[in-house]
């Protein structure tokens, strides 16, 4: 038997195939050629009973309350299974009821004939689902997996500093990309809070063995002054130490991409986050380029746009295609990824390591005013279009983060990771800053 019920947020429901509503002739689901354009369709009910008149006002008020809630967590949504199993859902933006020209006759028969008529999502969601999450951590974790604000892998679980969560090729169901709510509490016992958050997604980088986290110490210096300190605290314990004194453009250091390295990328964009030791100086500029061949600071084959850096320790320092040329070749050239930098004056600046951060998802979650103190949970929450804090020790939500980017969309059918970089709100990025990271989705597909 189909099912085929409305239902608001509060579970309050209406069924249309049971009782005094009978389907006529079924519910055939248009399915869509086009996932950004809403579905129209229609299905005939015969609505019988003392109550038929005010059924159908009922029906005319769940479409009102659809058409004032049409984003966030209220609303309407039609739910529809073909045989009786689980039935799924689809947001419900708009609705009407139209009746034949035979309404009085029926009427007098205690019976309404009447076309139904809803817009809807071009997909349709199954029941919410938590998602096992793997790092060196833990593996399959549900209770809240621990995300460090490195990736050198020093440690053991469940205190390894690695800076992504893993979901396997098998845990997320359904044909289509779904919407993630990642709920990430601060593990970070300081009184300085956590302020801004880097989300990076990655899905057809080879996410398994993609290296996103590389060294400031592997770097090439190409500039006299450009050394490698040891330093405690800090990924590796090493860091990349700058000082140098040009007022135009000059190559500093470069990072050789092999050719392993650019088959992995996969020609795919990628965000260069760099995380420095300390707040950095006023004025200077880098930018980062693909230079070949490698070891030669001869031909440029991709750059990035010039960046004017700020005081904070976690920065975006460019954008870029990697490898620039030629998908997956596998006997690609390898090149240098390099970094140049210009400054009026002496410059001074120390980089604990480079994010290469894949574009498959990029997403920045940034306060008003002050962080999410210890304890304290961001919720990032796709499925529900919000983005809240709760755990505060006077009780209740905050809505009081804002957000840069389109919350993430994992994808079914593939092994993906998901990358984070955290700063405090005095600065810091230290690398034992953690986050206890969860996970939950509603699978999609675009039929039944």
């Amino acid at each position: 038997m189909i099912t085929l019920k409305l239902i608001d947020e509060s579970a309050n429901e209406i069924n249309l195939n049971s009782g005094d509503i009978v389907l006529l002739d079924g519910y055939f689901p248009e399915t869509a050629l086009d996932l950004e354009q809403r579905i129209g369709e229609s299905f005939d009910v015969m609505v019988k009973g003392a109550l038929a008149v005010d059924k159908i006002r009922s029906i005319n008020r769940f479409f009102e309350y659809a058409r004032n809630n049409t984003i966030g967590p209220n609303g309407v949504w039609v739910y529809f299974s073909i045989d009786g199993g689980t039935a799924w859902r689809s947001r419900i933006y708009n609705g009407m009821i139209s009746y034949n020209n035979r309404l009085y006759s029926q009427f007098r028969r205690g019976v309404i004939r009447a076309t139904i008529f809803i817009e809807r999502d071009p997909f349709w969601e199954g029941p919410e689902q938590q998602i096992p999450l793997t790092n060196g951590n833990g593996t399959n974790n549900t209770s809240g997996l621990n995300v460090y604000n490195a990736n050198d892998g020093a440690g053991s679980a469940p205190n390894k500093r690695n800076n992504y969560i893993e979901i396997a090729d098998n845990a997320i169901s359904g044909d289509l990309p779904a919407p993630v709510r990642l709920e990430m509490t601060n593990q970070f016992n300081s009184s300085a809070r956590l302020s801004e958050l880097w989300i990076s997604h990655n899905v057809y980088s080879t996410p398994a063995t993609f290296q996103h986290v590389i060294e400031g110490e592997a770097g090439i210096a190409l500039q006299g002054g450009i050394t490698n300190q040891a330093a405690s605290g800090y990924s590796g314990g090493y860091v990349k130490d700058f000082v140098w004194s040009n007022s135009y453009q000059i190559p500093l250091v470069r990072f050789e991409l092999n050719t392993a390295y650019l088959n992995a990328a996969n020609k795919r964009w990628f965000k260069i986050l760099c995380v420095f030791t300390s707040s950095v100086q006023q004025d200077i500029r880098l930018q980062t380029k693909i230079m070949f061949p490698a070891g030669s600071i001869l031909t440029t084959v991709a750059s990035s746009q010039e960046v004017l850096l700020s005081g904070a320790r976690i920065q975006e320092i460019g954008e870029i295609q990697i490898p620039p040329w030629l998908l997956s070749s596998g006997d690609l050239a390898p090149v240098d990824l390099v970094i140049y930098g210009q400054k009026s004056g002496t410059a001074n600046m120390q980089i604990d390591f480079l994010q290469i951060s894949p574009l498959d998802g990029y997403r920045v979650l940034i306060p008003r005013g002050y962080g999410a103190a210890y304890g304290v949970r961001i919720v990032d929450d796709g499925i529900n279009q919000q983005l809240y804090t709760d755990g505060w020790s006077e009780g209740g939500k905050t809505g009081h983060y804002t957000s840069i980017g389109k919350p993430l969309q994992i994808v079914p059918g593939k092994l993906q990771r998901i990358y984070f970089l955290q700063q405090g709100n005095t600065g810091d990025a230290d690398i034992m800053r953690v986050l206890s990271v969860k996970a939950y989705y509603r699978p999609r597909r675009c039929g039944l």
